[in-house]
């Protein structure tokens, strides 16, 4: 279940994803089987040693519904919406979540959030930031793909929404 959530004054669609311990090459088979083709840089970074699987570890996941739709800009500065993510109190996603987030969506999640895209931004140690996209090339099979590493901008249609972790609440004891 996608939950609408208000926060702070920003509407957001709030889910959980939960790892499994699927390794990289493990995630290609496992999303062609679920019919999602994967880019060729896409499979790269899912095989390579950046790529860190974890087990049981619960993320909330946030997508701000019509983030900078007021923005006149065709095009929207990186530094901008990373610095917007870190006012708001988000995390960036790990490439483990954009998979766990495209075996969690379904075609009607994306109808009802009025996307066709989920972008993730990843900060990972020993790369430059990198956009991790799940979605549909207009009417094609779902997809995973990686976009320009240390991207300046986003050229970004309405169709598209920024995912974000939210950090885990701790408590005192």
């Amino acid at each position: 279940m996608i939950d609408k959530i208000e926060r702070a004054g920003i509407t957001y669609y709030r889910f959980q994803v939960t790892s499994d311990g699927t390794k990289g090459h493990v995630w290609i088979k496992r999303l062609r089987n679920k019919g999602i083709s994967t880019t060729r840089a896409s499979r790269e970074f899912l095989t390579s040693d950046f790529f860190v699987e974890t087990n049981g570890v619960i993320t909330e996941v946030v997508i701000p519904e019509a983030l900078f739709l007021d923005d006149p800009r065709q095009e929207i500065p990186i530094e901008e919406i990373w610095a917007w993510a870190g006012t708001n109190n988000l995390k960036s996603l790990s490439a483990e979540c954009i998979c766990l987030i495209l075996m969690r969506l379904a075609e009607a999640d994306l109808l009802q959030m009025g996307v066709k895209w989920i972008i993730g931004m990843s900060k990972l140690v020993g790369l430059p930031p990198r956009l991790l996209a799940a979605g549909r090339h207009h009417d094609g099979p779902p997809r995973l793909a990686i976009f320009d590493a240390n991207p300046k901008s986003w050229l970004r249609p309405l169709t598209d929404g920024f995912a974000f972790a939210v950090p885990p609440v701790t408590t005192a004891t």
